[in-house]
């Protein structure tokens, strides 16, 4: 089923509370991510793989502006989406 596939469902987290559309770089990702206040959660990257990988699932630290380890694998000018649980 897959990670991106489950969290959504009602039995677990429910919809996103941040779906970022072909982010262009980490300063729109960080900028809606925290919107409001700083937040700390769960951040999967669809797209811009190369196959078979389809994405990635880490941890948002809001106060580093970035993901664990900085790997938020943000290419600009491809197809990516971003979802982030609180």
């Amino acid at each position: 089923m897959g990670l991106k596939n489950w969290l959504p469902l009602p039995t677990a987290w429910g919809e996103a509370d941040v779906i970022i559309c072909n982010p262009k770089d980490l300063n729109e990702v960080a900028g809606k991510i925290n919107s409001g206040r700083i937040k700390n959660g769960v951040y999967i990257i669809i797209g811009g793989f190369a196959p078979p990988t389809t994405g990635h699932a880490t941890l948002w630290i809001g106060n580093q502006r970035n993901v664990i380890g900085r790997h938020n694998y943000i290419h600009s000018g491809t197809e990516q989406t971003v979802y982030f649980w609180n």
